[in-house]
């Protein structure tokens, strides 16, 4: 077996001696204005002891060897500036290729971005067109339904326009989004290169490749594509169906409406409300997705309940996982916590979670038949509850939520039941039972202006109680159409609008209603919606159970 030289081995040790004392211990970067630390004479980068000396402006503990080094008047400026390496950072081999590379790849990167940016708008046209195409057909179908059966040709013929123009459309935008999407790939496998060259390359190296990759990234900079606002401009070719009201009063002159598309005026990323000429969100537009199916952070694995709180924070419980994951607004992983077992904090299949007033965690511990209470930092408090169908037990249950006075409601699907609890675990109360005025396998329950209202999987509809838990009415009934259900599961409340949405999950979707049951409107979620709830007022948040997902969803502006 060859055997490296003694030179080599040498210059390799050489090498990486240099790159340690060449590299700040903190930002781990090459070392910028270093400064030298009097007590064991390590070196730090000037703005990184100035971001540790914000917490003791008198010493300095040294990163690399923890001896504590105390700061002179002057402050981290007044250390001593090590020349030396500056020197020998100046001569460096590679440093200049290094730096002619990272030039190269700061103009490249702003054009991905653009090239982002212009996938994004595809991305929304693709999504608006489908909303357009969806609301255009039932606009065609609801109008058609009031005249007589002459104009059912019309209706036909009006429904293929539709679908016409939202088939060629779909196909061109898909096609552009596809060639878009491989010239992106293409382009940032260069730049992940480059800059794994930058980060990892030796001298070598960094002299092997410098011409290549920079010719490459300067290929990226000069990439000719289509201009921003034409984009959006062919992008905002609207699909719309406008009803002919005339059609009552004379059937066999006019038809019943007719299919227009148009480029629209105003901001291609919103729609106008009819009512005030304000621009809002489409509801149910997709802001963001968090997670795939997995156990790693921010993963599911058939997520149920969720909750949000004031602050924008989203907590999930991740049911074959045993944990409740915790995120911000913004889909960012904050935290988790919990295990598989019965010891305290510990879960066997979460399925529902809630906040309370102080930000709270309280979680539904399904098969160890108990709610256990967290602070908000996923820290134990106490827990109660065990299997049984006496006042305080439960048997397999899915929601849990809280009213205004933190009251604890626990959705007992198994004893097809309502539980009403103190924060404590006092019982208070409990409604429902078999039958018509009961439930069968009741799986949400929110309470809002002095009623309860359930989600009642086996009657397919949504039931309401007074405060006393007193039935009241019921909306809803099995089916895939407005307002109907195949499966309704998890319930939240819009209390600034006075609505209540709920999931359908076998429909793959979320309606809306009014308190007294008047459908407002649904939109289309990931495979089997099963727990919702409202991000601060203004948007979705929704658990897809098979999809092993969350989505964030617009809702109010």
């Amino acid at each position: 077996m060859a055997t490296a030289s003694p030179a080599t081995t040498v210059t390799a040790n050489l090498t990486r001696v240099l790159n340690e004392e060449l590299s700040c211990p903190i930002c781990l970067e090459e070392l910028k204005e270093p400064k030298c630390l009097p007590t064991c004479a390590h070196n730090v980068c000037k703005v990184c002891l100035e971001s540790m000396a914000r917490s003791d402006p008198e010493i300095i503990r040294c990163p690399t060897c923890r001896r504590v080094s105390q700061l002179p008047p002057g402050g981290v400026g007044s250390l001593p500036t090590n020349n030396v390496l500056i020197k020998f950072l100046e001569i460096t081999p590679g440093r200049q290729e290094r730096i002619d590379i990272q030039k190269s790849l700061e103009k490249s990167k702003p054009v991905v971005e653009e090239m982002e940016k212009r996938l994004a708008i595809l991305d929304l046209a693709l999504e608006t067109l489908h909303v357009d195409w969806k609301k255009a057909k039932d606009d065609v179908h609801l109008t058609a339904n009031i005249v007589m059966e002459l104009l059912r040709n019309q209706e036909r013929k009006f429904s293929e326009d539709v679908e016409d123009f939202y088939s060629k459309k779909q196909k061109m935008l898909q096609n552009q989004r596809k060639n878009l999407s491989s010239l992106l790939a293409n382009s940032s496998a260069c730049i992940d290169a480059a800059e794994g060259v930058v980060v990892k390359g030796d001298p070598q190296e960094l002299t092997e490749m410098s011409k290549v990759l920079t010719e490459q990234l300067q290929e990226i900079t000069i990439m000719n594509f289509e201009d921003g606002d034409e984009l959006k401009h062919r992008c905002g070719e609207q699909l719309e169906f406008f009803p002919n009201h005339d059609l009552q009063i004379n059937l066999e002159k006019h038809c019943i409406g007719e299919v227009r598309h148009k480029i629209s005026e105003r901001k291609f990323s919103s729609f106008s409300n009819p009512r005030d000429g304000s621009e809002v969100d489409p509801i149910g537009r997709v802001i963001k997705k968090i997670g795939h199916k997995g156990s790693r952070k921010g993963n599911f694995k058939n997520p149920g309940g969720v909750a949000s709180n004031t602050h924008g924070e989203i907590a999930v419980a991740d049911y074959f996982n045993n944990r409740v994951e915790v995120f911000n607004e913004a889909g960012k992983f904050l935290f988790k916590f919990g295990k598989k077992g019965s010891g305290e904090g510990q879960f066997l299949g979460p399925t529902g979670v809630t906040y309370t007033k102080n930000n709270k965690l309280v979680v539904m511990d399904s098969r160890n038949f108990r709610l256990q209470i967290f602070d908000k930092t996923g820290q134990f408090l106490m827990c109660f509850g065990k299997r049984g169908s006496n006042q305080g037990e439960f048997g397999w249950a899915e929601g849990v939520s809280v009213d205004e006075n933190d009251n604890v409601i626990v959705t007992d699907t198994e004893n097809n039941r309502v539980q009403i609890f103190l924060l404590d675990g006092t019982f208070v109360r409990q409604f429902g039972g078999r039958g018509p005025e009961g439930f069968d396998t009741p799986l949400g329950t929110v309470y809002h202006k002095e009623e309860f209202y359930t989600s009642d999987k086996g009657n397919n509809c949504v039931k309401v109680f007074n405060r006393n838990g007193e039935y009241v009415r019921q909306f809803g009934r099995v089916g895939p159409g407005t307002g109907e259900f195949r499966c309704p599961r998890g319930i939240a409340v819009d209390r600034s609008n006075d609505c209540i949405l709920v999931c359908d999950s076998e429909n793959n979707c979320v309606h809306v209603f009014k308190l007294d049951g008047t459908y407002v409107v649904k939109f289309e979620t990931k495979k089997t919606p099963v727990g919702i709830d409202l991000l601060k007022g203004k948007k979705v948040v929704v658990s897809s159970y098979y999809g092993h997902c969350v989505q964030i969803l617009s809702y109010r502006n």
